[in-house]
């Protein structure tokens, strides 16, 4: 029984040992491709720094973008100044149309009660003619 299970613990060793090379063959690959990454992430930065300095520094003025702003915002604000005109002369025209609403049952409640009166009056003068 001793033998078998030497020979057992032989064979465990040896797996252990094929699986840690195998781990570290995996390793370095894995370090391997790494540095080709590294060294092709170099490659890279130093052609994208070649191609700004040949290009060089892009300065955008957006000067004419900040005047159409501001020709906007002028029409905005005289666009807002008109509409409050228009409302205040909506408003007075409301007032004023009241006004005259008023002013028309006035008149009409006075021209119904002299008309009343004339009729009475002429009631009057038919009742005295008569007699």
């Amino acid at each position: 029984m001793a033998g078998k299970g030497g020979l057992a613990g032989i064979e465990g060793t040896q797996s252990k040992k094929d699986t840690m090379q195998c781990l570290n063959d995996n390793l370095a690959s894995y370090l391997e491709r790494v540095r080709s990454l590294e060294a092709d992430n170099l490659r890279l930065e130093i052609k994208i720094l070649e191609h700004l300095e040949k290009k060089g520094p892009q300065v955008r003025d957006w000067g004419h973008y900040f005047k159409t702003i501001k020709d906007l915002m002028a029409q905005f604000f005289a666009n807002s100044v008109d509409n409050a005109h228009i409302v205040l002369q909506v408003d007075n025209a409301c007032l004023a149309a009241d006004d005259f609403r008023v002013k028309y049952e006035m008149v009409l409640a006075m021209c119904q009660f002299v008309e009343s009166d004339i009729n009475g009056f002429r009631k009057v003068i038919d009742y005295n003619s008569i007699t």
